[in-house]
């Protein structure tokens, strides 16, 4: 009877001794509540939320619209006659203009997979380029996409004016620039180089660098 009443007593113990374990557990914060940037460098900065469903990288359909012209031809009879021509016309979406890189671009949620490996970014399509852009001597046209210059995401900055995504970082290098890109089609990252002159007539949010 004395070994069954000492057997209760610490059960009874044992019992309160878990419960204020739970109850102390229960008060202590949670790993996956912590803070979302815990880990992360003091200069971590967000890319902005520029809103889209991610798309690929490498698919490019250029836009067109279809043009009514009249034109002056030689009928059947030997006599002028006039004739209605249609002509498909690339169509330029609206996007930020570049004045360093003499193009327009447009910010977008892009990903690629190469080798199954899902990756996410944000980049800059390529939507036209000025006859004299530096951007031709990587090979580059309209449709491919423009990720890094020396190494710094070109959304670093990037704010909203009037619907369209302005990326000042276009124009905050100059001389020797090392480019990251992909050419629509494709889903490999490369790597060039171009110069580029100082810009010192912007009037598009952009600003000219200081030399050192």
């Amino acid at each position: 009877m004395r070994f069954s009443r000492h057997f209760l007593t610490l059960m009874v113990a044992t019992a309160a001794v878990v419960l204020l374990t739970m109850s102390t557990s229960a008060q202590r914060p949670r790993p996956e509540l912590s803070p979302p940037d815990r880990g992360l460098p003091a200069d971590f900065v967000a890319p902005p939320d520029i809103g889209g469903e991610p798309v690929d990288a490498s698919h490019f359909e250029p836009e067109y619209h279809t043009t009514e012209e009249q034109v002056q031809g030689i009928g059947p009879d030997g006599q002028q006659r006039t004739y209605a021509t249609r002509r498909r016309v690339p169509v330029v979406p609206q996007g930020y203009r570049s004045p360093t890189l003499q193009g327009t671009f447009r910010a977008e949620r892009m990903y690629i997979a190469p080798n199954g490996n899902y990756i996410e970014f944000i980049g800059a399509r390529i939507l036209s380029l000025d006859p004299q852009s530096p951007m031709w001597a990587l090979g580059v046209r309209v449709g491919d996409v423009i990720t890094r210059l020396d190494g710094i995401e070109i959304w670093q900055g990037a704010y909203n004016r009037n619907g369209v995504w302005r990326l000042p970082e276009l124009e905050n290098h100059f001389g020797s620039t090392d480019v990251r890109y992909i050419l629509h089609g494709q889903s490999r990252v490369r790597v060039g180089q171009i110069v580029l002159d100082t810009n010192d007539n912007d009037g598009d949010g952009g600003f000219s660098p200081l030399r050192p």
